[in-house]
């Protein structure tokens, strides 16, 4: 038999049942924002002490256990600290993204700690209603450019009060059933790690031995290689491609038959695709137009920072799209250079380590032309070139979609978890 409900009137809330009481935050909790002891002060950070948190540290319902910075005496003594089982919002930026501590932590300025009244909100009941509340939470938030709930605002946030020891049975509910979940999610996650695995595997196996496991094989002279089919020879990249450097930033005109146009950068380059949903534009002069346009079939890498080396194959027959100077065009010169073959090679050595091993590097990795150029390429028969393209293609193809799938089934779960905790933390089931 269901129970009896009531209105609240409140879009994120919606019935209740009648002994729950509706209250704000400011009502049953203490709400403190964090700070940053200086930095450029020596002696406030350190490898142990008190746990100093950031939006990145927030774990959701598993809570906090550490950090990796931390504070001193010296330091903490400047700090906000919070007490165990306070339970911590983000409130600038991604507003709402939460966690809870198990231990006195001090945390920055884009965390808001709300400290519930014990004897009106048992505290994981608490943390459990707020993490069902981004919604609106997002509502009190304020700021164009970046968003930010400060404390006034979020004491304005409406709170289920239900009697305190229907409090604590709900918070074991959902303690046994979110972990359930939780575990689901990480076995999932697992999984696609394991896959993600086997498929750089086997494309760096493939690429590097092909397809027949009985070929004679010999030493390549390079590590990264190692032994290679004996019938393949091994050449450099700039051999068998011509590889096109992009033009530098340009914010001006020059000359009355400069264009504005479309170019890709580094950002829109991945292995898994060249996206063209949010080109930027600059002025290109039409010697730059010729030479610099990509061409479907081009493969693109990435010359410089954490994706150094990243590549992906333009498969678009859209016109007038350049590249700028973070990119480096690898365009075939005959049937010998298969961008799809390259692509794969460059797959493998970017994630086995040798792009980045190769890269100039001061505080910034530069994959060069020259050193694009210069990476080992195995010339291989054009039909057995083929066959493996053929081979990795439809390999690829059936774990990226096991992969897909497991990333919709955790996205499926998480919905799930918080559909249940919303739907018992504001009373709509009941914990029998």
């Amino acid at each position: 038999m269901s129970r009896p409900m009531k209105e609240t009137n409140i879009p994120w809330i919606g019935q209740v049942p009648v002994p729950w009481g509706v209250v704000k935050l400011k009502k049953v909790a203490k709400i403190i924002t964090g700070n940053t002891p200086s930095k450029s002060t020596d002696g406030y950070y350190s490898d142990s002490g008190i746990e100093w948190l950031k939006p990145e540290n927030l774990m959701g319902t598993k809570g906090v256990n550490e950090s990796k910075e931390k504070l001193n005496t010296e330091g903490a003594d400047l700090a906000r600290i919070a007490p165990p089982y306070t339970t911590l919002i983000c409130c600038i930026g991604n507003v709402g993204k939460f966690g809870y501590i198990t231990k006195p932590a001090a945390f920055n300025q884009q965390i808001n700690g709300i400290i519930f009244s014990p004897d009106n909100i048992y505290w994981k009941f608490g943390m459990y209603y707020m993490s069902s509340q981004q919604e609106q939470q997002q509502f009190f938030q304020n700021g164009n450019v970046m968003k930010i709930l400060n404390s006034e605002n979020q004491k304005k946030v409406i709170v289920t009060v239900p009697p305190l020891e229907e409090q604590q049975k709900i918070a074991a509910f959902l303690d046994e059933k979110t972990a359930q979940i939780d575990s689901i999610i990480e076995n999932t996650k697992q999984s696609i790690v394991e896959l993600k695995k086997y498929k750089q595997a086997l494309i760096t196996e493939t690429v590097t031995k092909g397809l027949n496991p009985n070929v004679k094989m010999k030493d390549s002279g390079i590590e990264w290689f190692g032994m290679i089919p004996e019938h393949w020879e091994l050449s450099k990249l700039g051999k068998i491609y011509d590889v096109i450097l992009g033009k530098m930033l340009s914010s001006e005109q020059k000359a009355v038959d400069w264009t504005f146009e479309q170019y890709i950068c580094a950002a829109n380059v991945h292995f898994e695709g060249v996206d063209t949903a949010s080109l930027k534009s600059m002025w290109f002069s039409p010697n730059e137009k010729a030479n610099l346009e990509v061409k479907f079939g081009d493969l693109l890498i990435v010359e410089g920072g954490a994706g150094a080396g990243g590549s992906a194959i333009y498969f678009s027959s859209e016109k007038n799209i350049f590249v700028q100077n973070s990119i480096n065009i690898v365009r075939s010169r005959n049937e010998k250079g298969n961008t799809n073959y390259a692509y794969y090679l460059m797959h493998s050595l970017v994630k086995n380590g040798y792009i980045d091993f190769i890269s100039s590097k001061s505080t910034f990795a530069h994959f060069t032309k020259e050193k694009v150029k210069a990476v080992p390429y195995p010339v291989i028969p054009i039909r057995e070139q083929k066959e493996i393209i053929t081979f990795l293609d439809e390999k690829c193809i059936h774990i990226d979609r096991l992969i897909a799938d497991k990333e919709k089934l955790i996205r499926e779960f998480e919905d799930y978890k918080k559909a249940l905790i919303y739907e018992y933390v504001t009373g709509k089931k009941e914990v029998e």
